[in-house]
C-alpha cells in the first residue's frame, strides 16, 4: 500500500517540478508550426463555456487558485495533497469511510487524479493531452509550448507472446512523415537496445509507420492550407474572432468592437459567431 502511494507520489511531484523546466525551455525556443496549431486547439478549448465551468470546479475541489500558482506554490500545494490515507482519514473519516467499504484507498491524490481523469474523458482529450491541461489548470496560462503533446510519441510495447519490447512509433490524425523522420536520430539511439532484444529491422520499422500513416485521411481541422497566404488569411480572421468574442464577453458593444478589431460594424456578429462554432469543435485528440 506504502508502495503505491510512494510511486504516485513521486509521478505528480515530478509532473509539477517539470512545468517549470518546460516554461524555462518555451522562453528560450520558439514554438514549431505544429506547438502554435496545438496552442491554438487548446486556447479555444479553455474558451468553452461548459470547459470553464468544470475548471472552476476542478480549481475550487483541490484548492487550486483561480488565478493559478506561483511555481513554489505549487510544488508545496503538491506535497501538501500527497498525504498519508490516514490522516485524511481523521480529516473526513466519513469520506474515508465510505471509500473504504468500496474497497478503495482514498487520498487527496487519488481524488484529484481520478477527477483529473474524469474530466478528460468528458471532453474527448486525448491521454497525449493531459499534462498541457493540467498545466492550465495549475498556472492558468498557455506560455509553455514545450508541454504541448507531440505528433509522434515513441515507447516500448511488450510482444503480448513473447513479452519482449518492441519500439513503437506512435501516430496521430495531425501526424505528417516529417514529423516521423525527425525521429530518426533519437530510433537510432535505441538500436543497440532493440538489436539485443529481438534483433528489430529499424529501416523496416520506419517504412512501414510512414506506409501506415499514407493510408491515414486527416481530419479537416488539421489538413495544410495550400498556400502561405490561405493560412496568413485564416489565423489573421481567427484572431479577429477571438478579439471579437472576448470584448463581447468584457461587454463591449459592436461599434466599440468593430473600432477596436478593425472591421466593419456590420461583421462583428458574424465573426463572433465563427468563433463561437469553432469553440464548440475543438476537439484535443
Amino acid at each position: 500500500m506504502s508502495m503505491k502511494m510512494k510511486k504516485s507520489f513521486s509521478v505528480l511531484e515530478l509532473r509539477v517540478s517539470l512545468y517549470k523546466k518546460y516554461r524555462d525551455m518555451s522562453a528560450k525556443t520558439k514554438p514549431t508550426k505544429k506547438q502554435l496549431f496545438f496552442r491554438q486547439k487548446l486556447e479555444l478549448m479553455t474558451r468553452r463555456p461548459d470547459f470553464q465551468e468544470e475548471v472552476r470546479f476542478f480549481r475550487t475541489q483541490f484548492g487550486i487558485p483561480r488565478e493559478g500558482f506561483a511555481d513554489d506554490k505549487c510544488l508545496e500545494w503538491a506535497k501538501s495533497i500527497i498525504s498519508d490515507a490516514k490522516m485524511y482519514a481523521q480529516k473526513d473519516p466519513l469520506r474515508a469511510y465510505a471509500k473504504l467499504q468500496e474497497g478503495k484507498l482514498h487520498t487527496p491524490l487519488n481524488e484529484y487524479e481520478n477527477t483529473l481523469r474524469k474530466m478528460l474523458r468528458t471532453f474527448g482529450i486525448r491521454r497525449r493531452w493531459l499534462e498541457a491541461v493540467e498545466y492550465y489548470l495549475l498556472f492558468n496560462k498557455l506560455d509553455a509550448h514545450e508541454v504541448l503533446p507531440k505528433s509522434v510519441e515513441v515507447a516500448f510495447i511488450p510482444d503480448e507472446i513473447t513479452g519482449e519490447n518492441t519500439l513503437c512509433l506512435r501516430i496521430s490524425t495531425d501526424t505528417e512523415q516529417r514529423d516521423i523522420l525527425d525521429w530518426w536520430s533519437t530510433i537510432e539511439n535505441f538500436q543497440g537496445i532493440i538489436r539485443s532484444q529481438g534483433g528489430l529491422d529499424i529501416q523496416s520499422l520506419l517504412d512501414d509507420a510512414i506506409k501506415k500513416l499514407e493510408r491515414i485521411d486527416p481530419v479537416p481541422s488539421v489538413k495544410e492550407q495550400k498556400s502561405k497566404k490561405d493560412r496568413e488569411r485564416s489565423n489573421l480572421a481567427l484572431e479577429k474572432g477571438r478579439r471579437a468574442y472576448l470584448l463581447k464577453q468584457r461587454g463591449k458593444n459592436y461599434r466599440e468592437i468593430a473600432q477596436a478589431v478593425g472591421i466593419a460594424q456590420g461583421q462583428v456578429g458574424t465573426y463572433i459567431k465563427r468563433f463561437k462554432i469553432l469553440i464548440n469543435e475543438v476537439r484535443l485528440d
